[in-house]
């Protein structure tokens, strides 16, 4: 333990170091700008009014969909509580507002700061959602004996070898939490590996997926009209699409909109500053495409849509009659297929899906899933599922049946936060 606590203060040593450099690159950045002093601790301070505070914390915007199902039942179950949510990006706050009125950045990973941050919260729990392996907060917790569980844990594989590398500096924190529930089987395995104790962990799969159902109060039927498609038409949805994947796609697309009168198909990137990038893609491929942002539909003049607005990524798969997720063709890991496989749509994946491992798994035990490597075989699957409506109904309602079979996790983890809070 004694090597533990030198390791932690050259930890705290380097982060000294770093900080002016920091703050100057941060006053520099309009997006860091904004938080800057939220992460100093110079930012009003929150109004909590009830005797209890759960805090919770959740990285950025994705990971923040995990934490309202779970949210939304413990106010119900704790009318006595106040619910903090940390966060440490400004989307993650501005969703976090939408969730809590005690909404804010997490500070600085100062031993410090983090205890000035935990003394005035006063949490009863802290609740961390997915992977946040922050030293000064997890020590601060430790010393003022507050409880602290990991919801929706897991580990990517690139982040498990340096965990792995640095176990000796990592066990010591994972010891001191509480409880571990985690997405999967594999990510059991990975903690354990990298020195959590196994009989805090278990896999309790991924409270996201219950928020997902009901996302959506409008029927495909309205949805399809918004977009001018009819009943007959075929749309296909890329959604959450990286940077190594636009052409692949898009080359894809292009075949299939010369073979099939009724093909559509709306490009959604993962983050609107690729907007421009794609439409490069689409200029070369010489494709006449439709920008969302500007109110456009389809026409038999354009049809391929740019989803560049935000929001609306839901609604497009529930319309669609097929989904690519992104991240997929590239070794980024995948984003979740479930966002599409609630609304009875075959899934196409690429066969980089590391950060969905699990819900493949379930995809696949279902037959629900179509897995490609090229454009050559996105243009298969496209072609198969055209040609065959009857098939493509039985394979999305696979896909569904295996979305079904995920859910409950946040009852799952309700029961089992009783220990700390009731």
């Amino acid at each position: 333990m004694l090597l533990f606590w030198l390791q932690f203060v050259i930890y705290q040593l380097l982060l000294l170091i770093i900080l002016p450099g920091f703050i100057f690159f941060s006053l520099l950045n309009a997006r860091l700008r904004s938080t800057l002093t939220r992460r100093l601790l110079l930012a009003s301070p929150l109004k909590l009014t009830r005797p209890r505070v759960v805090l919770m914390h959740a990285a950025s915007y994705g990971e923040l969909e995990g934490v309202r199902p779970v949210l939304q039942k413990l106010e119900i179950k704790l009318k006595d509580c106040d619910f903090v949510i940390s966060t440490t990006s400004d989307t993650g706050l501005t969703k976090a507002q939408a969730l809590t009125p005690h909404a804010l950045i997490l500070p600085y990973d100062f031993l410090l700061f983090q205890w000035i941050f935990l003394k005035y919260i006063q949490p009863q729990l802290i609740l961390i959602f997915e992977t946040e392996l922050w030293p000064g907060l997890l020590v601060t917790a430790r010393i003022l004996k507050i409880p602290v569980v990991f919801v929706n844990a897991r580990i990517s594989d690139r982040k498990f070898e340096s965990y792995r590398r640095f176990k000796f500096f990592f066990e010591p924190l994972l010891k001191s939490i509480g409880a571990i529930f985690v997405q999967s089987k594999d990510d059991f395995r990975k903690f354990v590996e990298i020195g959590a104790e196994q009989n805090k962990i278990q896999a309790l799969g991924l409270t996201k997926l219950d928020s997902l159902q009901g996302a959506v109060d409008q029927s495909r039927l309205e949805l399809r009209k918004r977009y001018a498609l009819s009943e007959r038409d075929f749309l296909f949805v890329a959604g959450s699409i990286r940077p190594g994947e636009y052409e692949s796609i898009i080359a894809a697309i292009k075949t299939i909109l010369q073979l099939n009168q009724n093909f559509y198909a709306i490009l959604a990137p993962r983050h609107l500053d690729q907007v421009t990038t794609i439409q490069a893609e689409l200029s070369r491929a010489e494709i006449n495409y439709l920008r969302r942002s500007l109110g456009q539909v389809f026409s038999a003049q354009a049809r391929v849509m740019l989803l560049d607005s935000m929001g609306e990524l839901t609604q497009a798969y529930q319309a669609s009659e097929v989904s690519f997720i992104g991240g997929t063709l590239v070794p980024i890991g995948g984003h979740n297929p479930f966002e599409a496989a609630q609304f009875a749509v075959p899934i196409i994946l690429g066969r980089n899906t590391a950060n969905i491992r699990w819900g493949v798994e379930l995809l696949k035990q279902t037959n629900g899933v179509f897995e490609i490597n090229s454009s050559t075989e996105l243009v298969s699957v496209l072609t198969d599922l055209l040609l065959q409506p009857e098939r493509r109904l039985q394979i999305g309602n696979n896909a569904q049946a295996a979305f079904l079979a995920a859910q409950g996790a946040t009852d799952r983890v309700l029961e089992r936060l009783g220990k700390y809070i009731s």
